[in-house]
């Protein structure tokens, strides 16, 4: 399914320039196929392909869509989810795919958020009373009531937007039929998995970030320490996102980028993964010890 998404992007201006899709340690991957020196453009994408905001603004059918959800409060994450689910969903619907087979091949990332189609989030399928011991169980913890708040905010937002809302005010887009509160949240995972800020035009300004999401690059893996960076030029032909190496790449070895510095369970909860030995886990305290020949010192160390 991969290799037919890069034939999609190759066969529009996209490149692959001496690396490949492929398997490694983390699973699926971008790995070189030869050699490489720093500065080496090996992902170009073309802008027209990632999925963003923008589509909202340029496709008629869409309007209003996003104005909806940022009434109630909710950011670009969910703008570019109710985007994918559009697109998830735009076949059985009748309606025009923007990206062709993107969304139906993106695989689901782990998050605990996600639901799965036989509970519809509300139990069925699965015992009341495992249902609240559950539930109970995760609220012990800190991470565990992490989980439970984002779970809740996913079907909050469900409601909110698909069952008061699109599904009222855009029944030839949404259907309860096929955007189901599963389906919803596993949309909300692919983009909080596989977002990159991007511009959203030549002027390059800081407060014109949106979130968006770019085919192939989406395939990069994480590491703290990664240094590779990437442009969006505006001036190519196609405009394009590109992937530069930051370093000399050896054949066989994997790219990697960085998500962010974050906690064990921010990744765990927006990128499905945890680290071994996460520096963020930690926080170090310096702290200034009495002398020796002080009283609190004699009497601390005697107890």
């Amino acid at each position: 399914a991969m290799e037919g998404l890069a034939r999609w992007v190759l066969d529009r201006g996209g490149t692959l320039s001496g690396v490949k899709v492929g398997l490694t340690e983390l699973g699926r991957g971008i790995v070189a196929t030869r050699d490489l020196k720093s500065g080496h453009t090996v992902i170009s994408t073309p802008l027209s392909l990632c999925p963003s905001p923008l589509a909202f603004e340029e496709k008629h059918y869409l309007k209003g869509i996003e104005q909806l959800v940022e009434e109630h409060g909710y950011g670009e994450d969910y703008v570019m989810a109710v985007l994918l689910e559009y697109e998830t969903h735009a076949e059985k619907m009748q309606q025009d795919l923007l990206y062709g087979p993107y969304a139906s091949i993106l695989p689901t990332p782990p998050l605990p958020s996600c639901f799965e189609e036989n509970d519809g989030g509300k139990g069925e399928g699965v015992p009341d009373e495992i249902g609240k011991f559950i539930d109970r169980e995760l609220a012990q913890t800190y991470s565990g009531e992490q989980v439970l708040k984002l779970r809740r905010a996913t079907q909050k937002a469900y409601e909110q937007l698909f069952v008061q809302g699109l599904f009222q005010t855009h029944p030839h887009l949404f259907s309860s039929e096929t955007t189901t509160l599963a389906s919803w949240s596993k949309s909300l995972a692919k983009v909080w998995s596989r977002s990159y800020n991007l511009y959203r035009d030549r002027s390059q300004r800081g407060d014109r970030l949106m979130w968006a999401m770019v085919p192939l690059a989406d395939l990069v893996n994480h590491a703290l320490d990664a240094e590779n960076n990437y442009i969006q030029d505006f001036d190519a032909d196609p405009p394009s996102f590109k992937l530069r190496l930051a370093k000399d790449v050896k054949e066989g070895e994997e790219l990697l980028i960085t998500y962010g510095a974050h906690t064990s369970l921010q990744y765990f909860l927006f990128y499905g993964f945890v680290l071994p030995n996460n520096p963020y886990d930690f926080i170090n305290l310096r702290v200034k010890l009495p002398s020796s020949s002080s009283p609190s010192s004699s009497s601390s160390s005697s107890s």
